[in-house]
C-alpha cells in the first residue's frame, strides 16, 4: 500500500510501523511497544509537529525530558529504544531523513537485584499448588521457563511422552516453527499425573484441546473448561508463593518471570560447571529463546567480569597463595 508512497504524517507512520510489527513478529510485541510510540506521536503534536519532516533534536529533547520525569529509568530507557526502532524503520522506508534522538543518551540505570529460587526453592512452589491445574502450571513454568502466552498455547496435541518432546510456540516472533522442547523426567511425571486427572474430569478431550484450560471452582467442585485457556497464570505463582510465607508485598511484580529467570539462572550455573561459559550462554539463550547474549546475561543477572572475578577468589586462598609465590625484584645496579 506504502510501496513507492513517502509517508510524512507521523501518527501514519506509526500506524504502518505497528502493521509491519505485528506482520512479522506477534501482537504481543506491538501491544507492549504502541503505547509509547503513540505517546511520542501525541506529544509531538501537542507542539505542532505532525510530520516526519518537521522533527527536529528539539522536539525529541523535549519528549525524553517529558519521559524521564514520568517513568522509572528502566521504562524510559525501553522507551527510547523503542522510539530509537521506528526512526530506523522509518529512515529505511526513506520517510525520514536523519534522527533526532542521535544526541539523546540512555540512563542505562545500574540492573535491579532480582528475586531468584534455587531448586529446592522451585520443587517447593510446585508442591504448593492447592489445585491440580496450578501444580501442572507451575511444573510446566519450573521445567520449561516459558512466557505466560507460550504456556496458555499450550495444547495437549503437542505432547508427545513417547518422544519425550513437547512443541512450545515462541510469542515473541512470528511464522517460526514451534520448538520441540524436551521433557525432563520431573515433567514427564507430572503430566501424566495431570492427563490422568484431565481425561478423568473431561472426558472426550482432543489434540485441539488446551493443555491447561480455564477452570471454574463451584460448590460442585472443579470445571475445567477446554476450549479456553486460564486468564492469569500470574496469579497461580503468586498463590503459590503467598502459601510458601511470601507477603502480598513480596509478591507484588513477580510472577511467571521470577519462575522464568530462576530456571535459566539455573540452568546456566549447572551448565557452565558441566560444559564451558560459551556452551553455557548458548543453552540458555536457546532455554529462553532469546536472539541476543547480552538480553539473556541481563535476564539471568550475570555479569562475565565479574563472573570471572569471583571463580578466581570464591572459596580459593588468595593472599596465603600468593605470598608463597616466587616474586621478581628489581636489583640496583
Amino acid at each position: 500500500m506504502t510501496k513507492g508512497i513517502k509517508v510524512t504524517n507521523l501518527h501514519t507512520a506509526v500506524r504502518l510501523y505497528g502493521q509491519h510489527r505485528v506482520a512479522n513478529y506477534s501482537l504481543e510485541t506491538w501491544s507492549g511497544e504502541a503505547p509509547g510510540l503513540l505517546a511520542f506521536a501525541d506529544h509531538c503534536a501537542g507542539m505542532g509537529v505532525t510530520t516526519l519532516d518537521q522533527l527536529n533534536t528539539d522536539d525529541a529533547d523535549d519528549w525524553w525530558i517529558n519521559v524521564k520525569n514520568t517513568y522509572e529509568p528502566a521504562t524510559a530507557d525501553t522507551r527510547l529504544h523503542q522510539l530509537r526502532a521506528f526512526l530506523g524503520w522509518a529512515s529505511k522506508k526513506g520517510w525520514l531523513e536523519t534522527d533526532p534522538t542521535v544526541f539523546i543518551r540512555a540512563i542505562r540505570p545500574a540492573p535491579k537485584l532480582r528475586e531468584r529460587l534455587d531448586p529446592r526453592g522451585l520443587l517447593d512452589l510446585i508442591d504448593a499448588a492447592d489445585f491440580p491445574q496450578h501444580r501442572i502450571i507451575l511444573a510446566l513454568c519450573a521445567n520449561l521457563a516459558v512466557r505466560q502466552a507460550e504456556l496458555k498455547r499450550l495444547l495437549i496435541g503437542d505432547v508427545d511422552l513417547g518422544a519425550g518432546t513437547i512443541a512450545v510456540r515462541v510469542t515473541k516472533t512470528k511464522d517460526t516453527p514451534p520448538d520441540l522442547m524436551p521433557i525432563t523426567e520431573e515433567l514427564d511425571a507430572e503430566l501424566q499425573r495431570w492427563m490422568d486427572h484431565y481425561r478423568t474430569a473431561v472426558p472426550g478431550l482432543t489434540r485441539a484441546s488446551h493443555l491447561v484450560p480455564a477452570q471454574h471452582v463451584g460448590r460442585q467442585g472443579i470445571t475445567y473448561h477446554p476450549d479456553r485457556t486460564i486468564a492469569e497464570p500470574e496469579d497461580v505463582v503468586k498463590r503459590a508463593l503467598g502459601r510458601l510465607g511470601w507477603t502480598e508485598e513480596e509478591t507484588k511484580g513477580e510472577g511467571i518471570h521470577l519462575v522464568r529467570r530462576s530456571v535459566a539462572r539455573i540452568f546456566f550455573d549447572a551448565a557452565e560447571a558441566e560444559e564451558s561459559y560459551h556452551e553455557a550462554l548458548l543453552g540458555t539463550m536457546r532455554l529462553l529463546h532469546h536472539d541476543r547474549s547480552e538480553t539473556t546475561l541481563r535476564y539471568i543477572g550475570v555479569d562475565r567480569q565479574t563472573l570471572a572475578r569471583d571463580r578466581f577468589l570464591r572459596g580459593r586462598p588468595f593472599l596465603t597463595r600468593l605470598a608463597v609465590a616466587p616474586v621478581l625484584r628489581s636489583v640496583s645496579a
